[in-house]
């Protein structure tokens, strides 16, 4: 059994999406199932619901207090968070399917993947692609031009050097990810590394005399890279 993770860059009206499985069969301890760089939020809660995700974490990027002013859309945004966390709730109770969800912040992520509480959504984006070793995008076979058949007629046979594929080189982990998706596999990535379920929003040094709510977690040991 694998455990899946279900990244979430929530917005207001669209957010990046990325599930994929912890599995240290793949080189870099992630198999990457699909991707949207922006789903409507009414479409993604349905696609929660109608797929019955089976031991699966959905890691929801959330903000903290920062003792501004917030925007109309910022507030929008936590309130599909709350329509996230309950459809999330609402399946496990229903179907008994193991899905959960945990809160991740955006300064963890940062600091995670860039080391620096500065870092711009452009700089996550490129650290994500030195982890994994850029986008890999893939190319086509020279000798068969992408056919992946060689010869003329009924003579055609796969063709040798990219053994009947069409390319030269295949696509990387990353191929495929747009938009807010970068920020999505961000999320999923910090998850993933710190095992760390947040259920409560609680500033460091604030008055705030509630437990964290901070639960640490394993993956099925069969598929963790430690």
């Amino acid at each position: 059994m694998r455990t899946q993770i279900l990244a979430i860059d929530p917005g207001n009206e669209k957010s990046g999406v990325v599930r994929f499985e912890v599995d240290d069969r793949e080189l870099y301890g992630v198999k990457i199932i699909e991707s949207n760089g922006a789903m409507d939020n009414e479409n993604l809660l349905e696609y929660i619901v109608m797929n019955r995700l089976r031991d699966c974490w959905v890691a929801i990027e959330t903000p903290k207090p920062m003792g501004m002013a917030v925007a109309g859309q910022t507030m929008e945004t936590l309130i599909f968070i709350g329509r996230l966390c309950e459809t999330v709730d609402n399946l496990d109770k229903q179907h008994e399917t193991g899905i959960d969800w945990s809160y991740v912040f955006r300064m963890d992520v940062k600091l995670h993947l860039c080391g620096q509480s500065r870092a711009k959504d452009t700089n996550v984006t490129q650290a994500i692609k030195d982890r994994f070793g850029g986008c890999q995008k893939p190319v086509k076979c020279d000798d068969c031009k992408g056919r992946g058949k060689s010869g003329r007629g009924k003579a055609k046979a796969p063709c040798e050097p990219c053994s009947g594929t069409g390319l030269d080189k295949i696509a990387g982990p990353l191929h495929g990810i747009t938009k807010h998706a970068w920020q999505a596999m961000g999320v999923g990535l910090w998850f993933r590394d710190n095992r760390l379920v947040q259920r409560k929003i609680i500033n460091p040094g604030g008055k705030d005399n509630r437990e964290s709510g901070i639960k640490h977690i394993e993956f099925d040991q069969v598929n963790v890279i430690e």
